[in-house]
Parts: C-alpha cells; sequence; structure tokens
C-alpha cells in the first residue's frame, strides 16, 4: 500500500451480525464497494472501494477519490494476510495498555498518501471505534513523546525487539484518535 494503514484491535471477533454491520457501511460511505470472504481458521473478510466525496468530510472539488481496503479477522493474528500469532511479550503489554488481547481486528488502508487520505483514514477508523469499540493500532509512530500531553486521550506505546535494537509502534483508545484527528499535526502510520 502507498498510504497510511491502522488497525482497530477488538476484544472478541466480529460476528455476523456486525460484518453485515461493516458490510453496509462500506457501502454507504463507498463507491465500487467489492467485498470478498475467504472462509478459513482466521475468519478473515476484505472490501476495496473509493470514498464518496464529501460522504465522510468535505473534499475540495478537484481532490481525487483514492482506493481504501478494509480487512477483518479473528484470533491473536500479527497481519491480515498472516498466519502467525502476535508475540506474548506484545499481548502482556496490550493487556496492562488496554485491557484486553485482541481477538477481533479490522485494517483499514489507503492507497493513496495525501493529507486528505489520513484523514478520510482517521475518520474511518473513527468511525469503527464508535461502532464496534475497540482500540487503535497505529502501527507505527504517530506522536513523539515530547508532545503526549498535547492531545487528551490515553496513547500507549507497545515496545518489541527488532534486528536493529529496541523498538516502539502505538495504540490508543477513542478518545485521543478522536483529539488527534482535529490536531494540526494529524497523520498515519505508512
Amino acid at each position: 500500500m502507498a498510504g497510511p494503514i491502522c488497525t482497530i484491535l477488538l476484544s472478541k471477533p466480529l460476528d455476523k451480525y456486525q460484518l453485515a454491520q461493516l458490510d453496509e457501511y462500506t457501502n454507504a460511505i463507498g463507491d465500487k464497494c467489492n467485498q470478498f470472504e475467504r472462509l478459513n481458521k482466521n475468519g478473515f473478510s476484505s472490501w476495496d472501494f473509493s470514498v464518496k466525496l464529501n460522504e465522510i468530510i468535505s473534499r475540495k472539488g478537484d481532490e481525487r477519490g483514492c482506493v481504501f481496503s478494509l480487512h477483518t479477522w479473528n484470533g491473536i493474528i500479527a497481519e491480515a494476510y498472516a498466519d502467525n500469532e502476535i508475540e506474548e511479550s506484545i499481548l502482556i503489554q496490550m493487556e496492562q495498555k488496554i485491557g484486553f488481547r485482541p481477538q477481533g481486528h479490522i485494517q483499514v488502508d489507503a492507497g493513496c498518501n495525501g493529507e486528505i487520505d489520513h484523514l478520510l483514514l482517521g475518520r474511518m477508523a473513527f468511525d469503527l471505534i464508535n461502532k464496534f469499540g475497540g482500540n487503535i493500532d497505529f502501527g507505527g509512530v504517530v506522536l513523539e513523546r515530547k508532545y503526549y500531553d498535547t492531545v487528551k486521550g490515553n496513547l500507549s506505546d507497545i515496545w518489541y525487539e527488532s534486528l536493529n535494537g529496541p523498538r516502539y509502534y502505538q495504540i490508543a483508545d477513542r478518545d485521543f484518535l478522536e483529539n488527534f484527528i482535529k490536531d494540526n499535526n494529524f497523520r498515519l502510520s505508512k
């Protein structure tokens, strides 16, 4: 993907009724919405769509639509197309910081990297958290530590080991996401 990405971490998998709600949501905000399901142990579903102009936020007439993808899966699996589980050390941190180990996931990807695409993705993530609960996994660092107090809500670091030593990415609650979207420096991870 060329643009930003984020994942909504859920305490339990989406049920059939909630998947139907997700399908309704993507059809309401998107043009040319294509859905497919890969029935496997992870309950994978996916949607590809272009966001309708002015459906989520006001857009200028010359701004072009971008293709967005939305994926859901069940279990303690790290990524939509993977079978590897999240490391135990990361799960322990998540449990301490958000109160649960994620059993369901909704990932949203933007195919473009413009300012409007980051904002659209943030608004969609906020809509999804309002609809299904959960916390947002930014998949990277969205706010430097010296600015943590500038945005209200709960932003937490999740540490892991890499070949280059310890690194972290950030997860947050609904309140942080709501306030961060309003911030002039709002930008998601790529």
